[in-house]
């Protein structure tokens, strides 16, 4: 494990209190049946397994989870999905930054929270960085208010709250999707399901952007909804301290959303703890919000079945060019990304179709990664395990379909981000693919594979 250590003596203080522990806790476990299951725990959004000599495994929400890096890391995250008991047992390391990683969550997980994450967006200095500006924290609570109303007519009793530290949450309660998870697991088409229904949600949060900025055009450039639901998407606990702030998540009111800084300042008060005690503590299921969802589930399922029959009969590993390729080969649309000031909407698409470019044109992951993080680091742009999800994971994107609005992500698309300009080389490749634009190896054996 990377040794930095990011806690200081007042996040220790903060997370070894007995009541703060007791909360985040309980959120982060859960019975089904004679089943015990788990969120797996993340510090500061960068350590997701307690490494051993020879093993590497997920961190568990359980005690000495929470003790282990709460100890070291100053943000707790954990994700919103449960997993089953036994897969913080096995062994990861095999799987870890290999297409098998995502088949492995998907298989091992029992229950999905749905994450509207809203962001306080800013044109510098990153996501929530502006979030004291009145203007912007009116922009968010609103924005806030306007999903929890739309979600609350599907599932009144199961809509919760946050206030994040530069934005907030709300989430829907996993027991919303009870019933879908259960035939989900009872089918020969259970991991298609499972994607299906992320991918969904995040259709669903792209209309709400759309909705919210028809409604609100004076605001809607200072907030939205990031559409990044998928299995291993993690978010803030509840009452985690900020990555840059003083403040820790704390509930807000579901008819009120307003956002207290005070009140999230550390210490947290004895009546906020008071108000953590049943948060996410009821949920029920909601067969309505499924049909709503219904027909993007239906059509998502269906990608997904060509997506596995595809790649069973060409395989689904990206090839990659044997020698890198260098910056000056690079396409019209990378380098736009490489050298864009700021991200704002469409900024995660923007990242993974970097990441998978890097993949494919030869780069190693080392050198990848570190142009990587220097692009998200000047956007402001939350990661999470973004990188590791697409480089040397995916297949490079085809022109067609960056240029395609493929409804959010987790699909990409360069459609409104400015990028695409094509030249001369671009007409040369037919616009196929950034990587052959790059790599005229890989534009070659691409005749070979059509044949």
């Amino acid at each position: 494990m990377n040794q930095c250590r990011t806690s200081t003596k007042a996040t220790r203080e903060h997370y070894a209190r007995p009541e703060i522990k007791e909360t985040i806790l309980r959120i982060s476990s859960i019975s089904e049946g004679s089943q015990q299951a788990y969120k797996w725990l993340n510090g500061d959004s960068w350590n997701w397994y307690e490494e051993g000599k020879d093993s590497s495994k997920a961190w568990q929400g359980n005690d000495r989870g929470y003790s282990r890096i709460t100890g070291r890391h100053r943000t707790l995250y954990h994700t919103t999905t449960f997993f089953k008991e036994t897969l913080f047992g096995e062994n990861i390391r095999p799987h870890k930054h290999t297409p098998q990683m995502l088949a492995v969550s998907v298989e091992n997980c029992i229950g999905m929270s749905a994450l509207f994450d809203i962001d306080a967006k800013a044109a510098e200095g990153g996501h929530g960085s502006n979030i004291h500006e009145p203007e912007v924290k009116r922009a968010v609570e609103l924005l806030t208010k306007y999903v929890i109303d739309y979600l609350r007519q599907f599932a009144p009793n199961s809509v919760y709250a946050a206030f994040s530290g530069g934005g907030t949450y709300v989430l829907l309660h996993h027991n919303v999707f009870k019933g879908y998870f259960a035939e989900a697991l009872e089918t020969e088409e259970a991991m298609g399901k499972i994607k299906a229904l992320p991918k969904a949600l995040n259709k669903l949060i792209e209309r709400l952007n759309a909705e919210f900025r028809e409604k609100y055009p004076d605001l809607a450039e200072f907030a939205s909804i990031d559409p990044i639901n998928n299995p291993k998407r993690i978010v803030k606990t509840l009452l985690s301290v900020h990555k840059k702030y003083d403040y820790a998540v704390i509930p807000l009111d579901l008819n009120n959303p307003i956002i207290d800084f005070e009140a999230a300042t550390l210490p947290i008060s004895p009546d906020v703890l008071e108000s953590c005690k049943n948060w996410y503590s009821v949920g029920e299921e909601s067969p309505e919000l499924i049909r709503e969802l219904s027909t993007d589930l239906k059509d998502l399922e269906f990608e997904e079945r060509r997506r596995a029959k595809y790649a069973k009969e060409y395989g689904d590993k990206p090839i990659v060019a044997s020698e890198a390729c260098t910056v000056a080969s690079f396409p019209p649309c990378i380098r736009g990304i490489i050298t864009r000031k700021t991200g704002g909407v469409g900024a995660t698409r923007a990242l993974a179709t970097l990441a998978a470019f890097l993949g494919v044109v030869g780069w190693s992951k080392e050198d990848a990664k570190t142009l990587f993080d220097f692009v998200a680091n000047r956007w402001g742009a939350e990661t999470s395990n973004l990188f590791d999800s697409w480089f040397d994971a995916k297949k490079c994107p085809s022109c067609k379909y960056l240029n395609t609005d493929n409804g959010g992500y987790p699909h990409v698309d360069l459609l409104n981000f400015g990028v695409c300009k094509p030249d001369q080389r671009c007409q040369t490749v037919r616009r196929t693919s950034p990587a052959y634009y790059a790599s005229h190896e890989l534009y070659s054996k691409s005749f070979k594979i059509r044949r």
